[in-house]
Protein backbone atom coordinates (compact mmCIF):
# COMPACT_ATOMS: atom_id res chain seq x y z
CA UNK A 1 0.00 0.00 0.00
CA UNK A 2 2.91 2.34 0.69
CA UNK A 3 4.07 1.94 -2.92
CA UNK A 4 0.62 3.05 -4.16
CA UNK A 5 0.87 6.19 -2.00
CA UNK A 6 4.40 7.02 -3.15
CA UNK A 7 3.73 6.34 -6.83
CA UNK A 8 0.67 8.58 -6.79
CA UNK A 9 2.41 11.47 -5.03
CA UNK A 10 5.53 11.23 -7.19
CA UNK A 11 3.48 10.89 -10.37
CA UNK A 12 1.50 14.00 -9.42
CA UNK A 13 4.73 15.89 -8.73
CA UNK A 14 6.01 14.98 -12.20
CA UNK A 15 2.69 15.67 -13.93
CA UNK A 16 1.89 18.99 -12.25
CA UNK A 17 5.39 20.30 -11.51
CA UNK A 18 7.65 22.48 -13.62
CA UNK A 19 9.14 20.24 -16.33
CA UNK A 20 12.70 19.12 -15.60
CA UNK A 21 12.59 20.61 -12.09
CA UNK A 22 13.63 18.52 -9.08
CA UNK A 23 11.21 16.82 -6.74
CA UNK A 24 12.63 16.28 -3.27
CA UNK A 25 11.74 13.39 -0.99
CA UNK A 26 12.69 13.36 2.67
CA UNK A 27 12.16 10.57 5.17
CA UNK A 28 12.78 10.87 8.89
CA UNK A 29 11.85 9.05 12.07
CA UNK A 30 9.18 10.99 13.93
CA UNK A 31 6.83 10.26 16.81
CA UNK A 32 3.21 11.34 16.63
CA UNK A 33 0.91 11.21 19.64
CA UNK A 34 3.46 9.04 21.45
CA UNK A 35 3.71 6.53 18.59
CA UNK A 36 6.96 5.91 16.74
CA UNK A 37 6.71 6.35 13.02
CA UNK A 38 8.05 7.72 9.79
CA UNK A 39 7.42 11.16 8.31
CA UNK A 40 7.70 11.53 4.53
CA UNK A 41 7.85 14.85 2.69
CA UNK A 42 7.48 15.23 -1.08
CA UNK A 43 8.08 18.72 -2.42
CA UNK A 44 8.16 20.28 -5.87
CA UNK A 45 7.69 23.55 -7.71
CA UNK A 46 4.16 23.74 -9.16
CA UNK A 47 3.89 24.07 -12.92
CA UNK A 48 1.33 25.87 -15.09
CA UNK A 49 -1.61 24.37 -13.17
CA UNK A 50 -0.50 26.30 -10.09
CA UNK A 51 -1.17 25.36 -6.50
CA UNK A 52 -4.35 23.42 -5.69
CA UNK A 53 -7.01 24.44 -3.19
CA UNK A 54 -5.61 22.95 0.03
CA UNK A 55 -9.09 22.74 1.55
CA UNK A 56 -10.47 20.60 -1.27
CA UNK A 57 -7.41 18.68 -2.44
CA UNK A 58 -8.30 15.35 -0.81
CA UNK A 59 -12.00 15.45 -1.78
CA UNK A 60 -13.33 12.82 -4.15
CA UNK A 61 -13.24 14.04 -7.79
CA UNK A 62 -11.59 17.37 -6.96
CA UNK A 63 -9.54 18.76 -9.84
CA UNK A 64 -7.87 22.14 -9.62
CA UNK A 65 -9.13 24.42 -12.40
CA UNK A 66 -5.57 24.76 -13.73
CA UNK A 67 -5.09 20.97 -13.74
CA UNK A 68 -8.00 20.11 -15.98
CA UNK A 69 -5.80 20.07 -19.09
CA UNK A 70 -3.93 17.07 -17.60
CA UNK A 71 -5.22 13.53 -17.52
CA UNK A 72 -6.75 12.38 -14.26
CA UNK A 73 -10.02 11.66 -12.51
CA UNK A 74 -9.65 13.49 -9.23
CA UNK A 75 -9.53 10.21 -7.32
CA UNK A 76 -5.79 9.79 -6.69
CA UNK A 77 -5.33 11.94 -3.61
CA UNK A 78 -8.72 10.88 -2.26
CA UNK A 79 -7.54 7.25 -2.44
CA UNK A 80 -4.10 8.10 -1.03
CA UNK A 81 -5.74 9.63 2.04
CA UNK A 82 -7.99 6.58 2.46
CA UNK A 83 -5.05 4.17 2.17
CA UNK A 84 -3.04 6.14 4.73
CA UNK A 85 -5.99 6.18 7.12
CA UNK A 86 -6.29 2.40 6.77
CA UNK A 87 -2.61 2.21 7.69
CA UNK A 88 -3.28 4.50 10.70
CA UNK A 89 -1.37 7.34 9.05
CA UNK A 90 -2.04 10.95 8.19
CA UNK A 91 -1.44 13.25 5.22
CA UNK A 92 -1.49 16.99 4.72
CA UNK A 93 -0.67 19.52 2.03
CA UNK A 94 0.71 23.01 2.29
CA UNK A 95 2.18 25.63 0.01
CA UNK A 96 5.56 26.57 1.41
CA UNK A 97 7.76 29.25 -0.17
CA UNK A 98 5.99 28.79 -3.51
CA UNK A 99 6.40 25.01 -3.47
CA UNK A 100 3.83 22.25 -3.17
CA UNK A 101 4.57 20.14 -0.10
CA UNK A 102 2.88 16.86 0.80
CA UNK A 103 3.70 15.42 4.20
CA UNK A 104 2.49 12.07 5.38
CA UNK A 105 3.17 10.05 8.48
CA UNK A 106 2.93 6.31 9.07
CA UNK A 107 3.41 4.42 12.32
CA UNK A 108 6.43 2.16 12.59
CA UNK A 109 5.70 -1.53 12.72
CA UNK A 110 5.97 -3.03 16.16
CA UNK A 111 6.72 -6.60 17.14
CA UNK A 112 8.57 -9.21 15.12
CA UNK A 113 7.47 -10.98 11.97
Amino acid sequence: MLSIVLVNLLDNAAKYGVPQSPTTVHLRAQSLDGRAGWAWEICNQPGPAGLPDAGRLFQKYYRSPGARHQSGSGLGLFLVRGILELMQGTIRFEAREGRAVFEFWLPARTGSR
